[in-house]
C-alpha cells in the first residue's frame, strides 16, 4: 500500500472559510435589511402598559412561531419518512437506478432537512427570545438572533451527518436483489460507492460517486456489484492500493484518506477505482470505514503500509 495523500491544512481551513461565508454572508444581509441588527426598538416603549403591550404581542406572536414549528417539524419527519420508505419513489429496479436516484437526491437533501431545521430554529426563537427581551434586547433582534444561529449550526452539522445512509442500503439491498444476489450474500457484503479518480468530483453536482454497490472479500479474489458496473479483482491483478484524498468529496475535510484499487485486466487496460464506503452516518465515521477497508484490503494482498505523509 501507497502512503496517505492527505488534505492540506491549507485546503481544509479554504474550506471551512468558504462554508461559512455561504451560510453567514446571507444570514448577515438578512438581518441587516430586516433591521435586526439595531439593538433596540424603534418608538416609544418606556411608559409600563408600553412595555406591557409590547411583551403581550411579542409572547401572542411566539405562540404562532412554536405553532407553525411544530407543524413544520411534523412535516419534515413525514417527509423524511415518505422518502425512506419508496426508496426516494423508486420502484423498478430491473434496471439501473443510480443515475435517476442521484438527480433526485438532491432535490431531496434540498427540500426534506429544510422543515425540521426551520421546526428547530422557531422552538429556539420561540423559547429564547422572551427571555433576552426582558434583558432589554429589541424584539426583532432576539427573534432573529434566535432563528439565525441555529440556522447557522444546523447547516454545519448537517456537512458532518449522513442521513441518507438508511436511504441508500435500502437502495443497494432492492437493487441486487433484483440482480439476484442471496440476501445470505448481501449480509456479508460491505456498502461501496465507487468513482473514476481521473475525474474531478468537485465538477460533480451533488453526490460523487458513480456507482454504488457491494464489495466481497473473499480468499481469493474482490469482487464487487453495483447498480451499473461489476468487476472481480484476483490476488494477482491487484496492482496498487494508493491512499489520497478527494479534495472534492466533503468526507475528506473530517480525516477521511479515500482509496483508490488499480487492478490489472484481462485482455484490457488496467483500472483505477476510488473506493467510498457507504455505511456509517457521520463524515468522521465514513473516514474510520475507509481506514478498517485499508486494512483488510492490505491484508487480503499481504502488503506492507508505508508511513504516513501530508500533501
Amino acid at each position: 500500500m501507497t502512503a496517505r495523500k492527505k488534505l492540506s491544512v491549507f485546503q481544509k481551513v479554504l474550506a471551512v472559510v468558504a462554508l461559512l461565508s455561504v451560510i453567514i454572508i446571507p444570514t448577515l444581509l438578512g438581518l441587516l435589511a430586516s433591521g435586526g441588527l439595531g439593538g433596540h426598538d424603534v418608538g416609544p416603549s418606556d411608559l409600563p402598559l408600553g412595555k406591557g403591550r409590547l411583551m403581550g404581542t411579542t409572547i401572542a406572536f411566539s405562540i404562532v412561531i412554536a405553532a407553525l414549528s411544530v407543524v413544520a417539524l411534523v412535516v419534515g419527519a413525514a417527509m423524511y419518512a415518505i422518502v425512506l420508505a419508496t426508496r426516494l419513489f423508486i420502484f423498478d429496479f430491473r434496471r439501473p437506478v443510480w443515475s435517476n436516484f442521484k438527480t433526485r437526491l438532491f432535490i431531496a437533501n434540498i427540500l426534506v432537512p429544510m422543515p425540521v431545521m426551520l421546526g428547530i430554529c422557531g422552538w429556539v426563537a420561540t423559547v429564547g427570545s422572551p427571555q433576552l427581551i426582558r434583558l432589554g434586547m429589541a424584539t426583532e433582534t432576539a427573534l432573529l438572533g434566535l432563528f439565525f444561529v441555529p440556522f447557522v449550526l444546523l447547516q454545519l452539522l448537517s456537512t458532518w451527518l449522513s442521513i441518507w445512509t438508511p436511504l441508500m442500503i435500502r437502495l443497494v439491498r432492492s437493487r441486487l436483489q433484483a440482480l439476484g444476489v442471496e440476501p445470505a450474500s448481501i449480509e456479508q457484503g460491505i456498502f461501496l460507492g465507487i468513482s473514476d479518480p481521473a475525474k474531478k468530483s468537485s465538477r460533480k453536482l451533488g453526490l460523487i460517486e458513480d456507482d454504488i454497490g457491494m464489495l466481497w472479500i473473499t480468499p481469493d479474489e474482490l469482487v464487487y456489484q453495483g447498480d451499473n458496473d461489476a468487476f472481480r479483482v484476483r490476488r494477482e491483478q491487484c496492482v496498487s492500493i494508493e491512499r489520497v484524498a478527494d479534495a472534492g468529496s466533503v468526507s475528506a475535510y473530517f480525516g477521511n484518506v479515500h482509496i483508490i484499487l488499480t487492478f490489472a485486466r484481462d485482455g484490457a487496460p488496467s483500472r483505477r477505482v476510488r473506493l467510498h464506503p457507504e455505511s456509517t452516518f457521520t463524515m468522521t465515521g465514513t473516514a474510520r470505514a475507509s481506514d478498517r477497508l485499508a486494512n483488510e484490503l492490505e491484508q487480503w494482498t499481504g502488503a506492507v503500509t508505508l508511513a504516513e505523509t501530508k500533501e
